[in-house]
């Protein structure tokens, strides 16, 4: 394909997104902007999530990941079967019965200003950090496939990014997000199904079917069972479940948008029926994976690295229909992830830090655009910091992120559900600081001499570190709990 057909292409994509957000950010008001006016059709949010949960790192990664892990990406996703479960029956009941514009305000209610401060400060530090890190992966294959050949640099690209995505965000916030992440999401899904198709006729034979010959490959595994082995089927289930209730249950990007479902039943039928759609998509993507191996090997295809396999092949080696679809399956799902994580962004700085009531006052919607235009800046200064150190493997990274940052708050928020007891505020930065922080240390120490690392386990085991340092020095409280 062409740089022409690929911009044209997105275009016309980006022409029917600004549509949409025209006519769902009409009449918008700051509280469509925050909680959609707790107005947004269930059964639209928890299919329009997928695309916010698995975004463009995913739509990358995984499937590059194949040649590495093979199909045992699946215990992760089994594993947040058990995380969504506990969101919806334990997490929502509580954001519903506060009525949160952000989640952090729980902490207020339960502990002190001071850890719904801090909480929210480890959310915007994770959210910034992973949401670059997956707008990075889709900008760089923008840049290398469209504008790299027309001599336009990254910076350049980055920035045409983020507009679009300000540009059809800034308004309506989650009331349109609501709509076009539906509308991603059905690209992203008509985007896999064609590239299965397509690689279906390339790489079958005649005397063997298209799924018997994946399941033949070398890269048809599900269960490892060795122990040390960093996606040893049981660390990868416990993972998928910590990675689903903090990424998820503790994200005020994701909570957001089940908040503006009209009830706390609405809300629930979304969390519960996701995981479903989650598993549904992550075997297309594994499929799609291994098929993608199968086919750069049979015909010696080299990829600068994995997670630029999918792209090199549908734009390279197959027809250009096939390349259209993936490109916009693609950028469908950098859109759908970016646009929330912006607004989600903005809202907890403004009702978290600088602790603003979100009326629907020209004072509140001057100072929530500026904190959008603000983020949408920091997202272009951060991908230009990871273009130039060049990480390879951008969804390990994005998940050893969250590892150090979403510790702290499942210890916050886990704490706050269990007991009763309370801390003082001046205890709270020590408690949330020093299990990521020693454990970084711990990390850093395991490489340089060779012994044991962890992998995904950090997560639990920082989150679990916090919650122990909380109940040292917390003492018990005779106020009435906030749970």
């Amino acid at each position: 394909m062409t740089p022409v057909e690929l911009i044209l292409a997105t275009l016309i994509y980006v022409s029917l997104l600004m549509l949409i957000a025209h006519i769902t950010s009409r009449h918008a008001t700051n509280q469509s902007y925050f909680i959609g006016n707790r107005k947004s059709p269930w059964l639209l949010v928890s299919y329009g999530m997928i695309g916010a949960s698995l975004s463009g790192v995913t739509f990358m990664s995984v499937p590059g990941w194949v040649g590495k892990t093979g199909f045992s990406y699946l215990w992760m996703v089994a594993g947040y079967f058990i995380g969504y479960f506990f969101i919806a029956w334990v997490l929502l009941p509580i954001y519903y019965k506060h009525r949160v514009y952000s989640i952090y305000e729980y902490l207020e209610k339960r502990y002190h200003p001071t850890a719904q401060k801090w909480a929210a400060g480890f959310f915007i530090l994770s959210r910034t950090l992973g949401s670059a890190l997956r707008m990075f992966i889709v900008v760089n294959v923008i840049y290398f496939f469209i504008f790299k050949p027309w001599g336009i640099s990254f910076a350049t690209t980055a920035v045409i990014f983020i507009l679009i995505v300000w540009a059809y965000s800034f308004r309506g916030g989650i009331k349109t997000i609501v709509w076009t992440d539906t509308f991603q999401t059905t690209f992203m899904l008509i985007s896999l199904i064609f590239s299965l198709y397509f690689l279906n006729q390339v790489i079958s034979k005649p005397n063997m079917g298209f799924i018997e010959q994946i399941l033949a490959s070398p890269y048809a595994y599900c269960t490892v069972t060795n122990l040390f082995a960093h996606n040893h089927w049981l660390k990868y289930l416990l993972s998928g479940a910590f990675i689903t209730l903090t990424m998820t249950g503790l994200d005020q990007d994701m909570m957001q948008k089940n908040l503006s479902c009209r009830t706390l039943r609405e809300s629930q039928k979304n969390m519960m029926l996701l995981p479903f759609f989650l598993l549904f998509f992550n075997i297309l993507f594994l499929l799609v994976g291994a098929s993608l191996y199968i086919f750069a090997n049979e015909y010696h295809i080299d990829f600068a690295e994995p997670d630029l396999l999918f792209a090199t092949v549908a734009l390279q080696h197959m027809p250009w229909i096939a390349g259209v679809i993936f490109y916009l399956g693609l950028i469908a799902a950098a859109f759908s992830s970016a646009d929330g994580t912006i607004t989600a962004l903005s809202t907890s700085t403004l009702v978290d830090v600088f602790k603003y009531q979100p009326d629907d006052s020209n004072r509140i919607k001057r100072l929530r655009l500026f904190l959008h235009f603000l983020f949408s800046l920091l997202f272009i200064l951060i991908m230009l910091v990871v273009q130039a150190i060049n990480e390879k493997s951008i969804i390990e990274t994005v998940f050893r992120v969250a590892s150090y940052t979403y510790g702290p708050l499942l210890g916050l928020f886990f704490f706050g559900f269990t007991t009763n007891r309370t801390l003082k505020p001046a205890y709270i930065p020590l408690v949330t600081l020093f299990p990521p922080l020693s454990l970084l240390l711990y990390q850093w120490l395991a490489a340089k001499f060779q012994f044991y690392t962890l992998g995904f386990e950090l997560l639990p085991i920082n989150g679990l570190m916090t919650y122990l340092m909380m109940l040292v020095f917390s003492h018990n409280s005779h106020k009435k709990s906030s749970k």
